[in-house]
């Protein structure tokens, strides 16, 4: 079905209004609309109403509909992952709420799968289990997942291969060890995971080797501040190229955000934002929270928020150099007139690579619980788009770069009595054609 809407976005600082784009919109279900600049707000008349509700014309926004019930498609809450799979289809890996367990919904032509990794609808301890979990999955399309036994506090890896689940507890991690926050990296093809260390109060990786053992390692503290000693933790990030690994977190005693290097065993930390490592000038509150990407070429992509600034910014290696870019500095044009707005952005931020190797990044605005995707063009600036008001709060957004060179953004849809948790929805963008 094709539909034809205007939908008006808001005037961005800097670089001219962009062109139209050609969006496919997907909630659930797959759609193709075309955007153009226009005066009008977003409505759901273009069918971007999550599953489980329709768009009354009357109000523009989206209700439950009882005669589209799908709650086969569970409550999420906490933390949740997208993960690439072959031929173009995708999955969502989170802690389902009413059934206490790590659901993962496969998303594919047409229709949409649910099974249960975990937990008492997989058939295991009655307690909750997944409630902390992350995954990825290699450039082939083998997803890899990592969760927390609620029950003993163990750790948990599972990989699916020709079909089939093949879980492990991670005997390395001691139970109770693991704390609020955990992230899952793929070196060479083998997971790694780091997590918020609740014994050490900093951050501890646990790595598999080509022989099936995991190994166990602490991330080394960066130097103290004016005599005192970092804090790490608070958001946490792993991303993997070949045999590096990279690792960004947030040291709460100087406002900095802290990148590592190295693994398995061999990681150096060092501040990358807030602090200048030269000068020693303090920038402000930097890295909270963070996000990590890797290019086509394999080089690292860093975005974090600047909390003093009310900014989002990312950084990449190019020739050699770190160039950094401003991302959103939370400032809105209001349309049809000379002022503007300031919204509190990158409360929750995303990242990933487009296959033409130009940068996308998801940021959360907390004024007004909505998502807004910026897009790098071939300038070098980002240009953002904001995705339709669906009527619910929109939060925590993840972004998924997929070959044919469209993003999947994904978020929760907040439910009024979910107690935090909300319905997944999505939207897929396709840049037919270069925006200067």
């Amino acid at each position: 079905m094709i539909v034809c809407v205007s939908v008006c976005t808001p005037k961005p600082r800097g670089p001219p209004p962009w062109r139209p784009l050609l969006v496919g919109v997907v909630v659930l279900s797959v759609m193709s609309v075309a955007l153009s600049a226009c005066s009008e707000p977003p409505r759901c008349e273009a069918g971007l109403c999550p599953a489980g509700s329709r768009c009354v014309a009357a109000t523009g926004l989206c209700e439950a509909d009882s005669e589209q019930n799908q709650s086969r498609l569970p409550l999420l809450r906490g933390a949740y992952a997208i993960v690439a799979l072959p031929g173009l289809r995708y999955a969502v890996v989170g802690y389902a709420v009413e059934q206490k367990s790590l659901v993962w919904v496969e998303q594919g032509p047409g229709a949409v799968g649910t099974t249960y990794l975990a937990g008492p609808a997989a058939g295991d301890s009655a307690g909750p289990e997944g409630e902390r979990s992350a995954a990825v999955s290699t450039q082939a399309g083998v997803p890899h997942v990592v969760w927390l036994r609620t029950v003993d506090q163990t750790l948990w890896h599972a990989v699916r291969i020709d079909g089939k689940w093949d879980r492990t507890r991670i005997a390395a991690v001691p139970p109770n060890r693991v704390g609020h926050r955990i992230a899952l990296a793929l070196r060479g093809g083998l997971p790694t995971v780091a997590f918020e260390d609740a014994i050490t109060g900093g951050i501890s990786v646990v790595s598999r080797d080509t022989a099936g053992q995991w190994s166990f390692a602490a991330l080394p503290a960066p130097a103290a501040v004016d005599g005192f000693a970092p804090a790490l933790g608070g958001t946490l990030a792993i991303s993997g190229a070949g045999g590096g690994l990279a690792l960004a977190t947030y040291d709460s005693v100087g406002g900095d955000l802290i990148l590592a290097s190295g693994g398995p065993s061999n990681w150096q930390a060092a501040r990358f934002a807030g602090r200048d490592a030269a000068t020693g000038v303090d920038d402000g509150d930097v890295g909270l929270p963070c996000a990590l990407a890797r290019d086509v070429a394999g080089e690292l992509v860093v975005v974090w928020r600047h909390r003093t600034d009310n900014a989002v910014w990312v950084a990449r290696s190019q020739g050699g150099a770190v160039a950094r870019y401003k991302v959103s500095d939370g400032t809105y044009g209001v349309v049809g007139r000379a002022i503007e707005r300031r919204h509190i952005v990158g409360t929750a931020v995303a990242a990933a690579v487009r296959s033409d190797g130009r940068v996308a990044v998801a940021l959360q605005d907390a004024s007004r619980a909505r998502i807004t995707v910026a897009v790098e063009s071939a300038t070098g600036d980002f240009k953002r788009y904001e995705v339709p008001a669906t009527g619910r709060p929109q939060i925590r957004p993840q972004l998924l770069a997929r070959v044919d060179g469209s993003l999947v953004v994904a978020w929760l849809e907040l439910e009024a009595t979910g107690a935090g948790a909300g319905r997944l929805a999505m939207w897929t963008m396709s840049i037919t054609a270069e925006t200067p």
